[in-house]
């Protein structure tokens, strides 16, 4: 049924759009080139690539109205989800193993991901292209459960 289906933008407890306030829009540009436009879903709202048939999408803040990262295809979302599936439940492990908040360990997580992915910039699931998603599979595939999160002492905070 509909209710097993997994919320291709935004979290499945999001309330009806008409039940909210409608966001700020903002300007964003699609992975083809084309603009975006704020729209609602069952889910919540989304920015929707206008230039038709680009499958380009983007979940929305629910209150702020601000991308949930960048634009993406559907195969792209489909790695994005994939990586949460992993790194999700790591880092909630990691808060109960490490005796911290569920905010402090996907903190460290989420420094963690941007050392070992290289990245010049803090890392985000919801920012990641195809080519990122893979490579944040294969990290999270290598990562040692007994030490999930090993902090970089010489590393600046992001």
């Amino acid at each position: 049924g509909s209710s097993s289906r997994r919320c291709p933008v935004g979290t499945e407890a999001a309330a009806h759009p008409a039940a909210q306030k409608t966001p700020t829009p903002r300007a964003v540009t699609c992975y083809c080139g084309a603009p975006c436009a704020l729209r609602p879903s069952k889910w919540g709202w989304f920015y929707g690539c206008t230039r038709r048939p680009c499958d380009g999408l983007v979940g929305v803040h629910p209150t702020s109205g601000r991308p949930l990262g960048t634009p993406a295809s559907k195969a792209v979302r489909g790695l994005r989800r994939a990586v949460h599936l992993q790194l999700d439940p790591a880092w909630e492990r990691y808060a109960v193993t490490a005796g911290i908040t569920r905010n402090r360990a996907r903190t460290a997580a989420y420094r963690w991901m941007k050392r070992a992915l290289g990245l010049d910039r803090p890392y985000h699931t919801g920012e990641l292209d195809a080519e990122g998603c893979w490579r944040a599979l294969e990290v999270l595939a290598a990562m040692n459960p007994a030490d999930p999160f090993p902090a970089d002492p010489t590393a600046p905070d992001p």
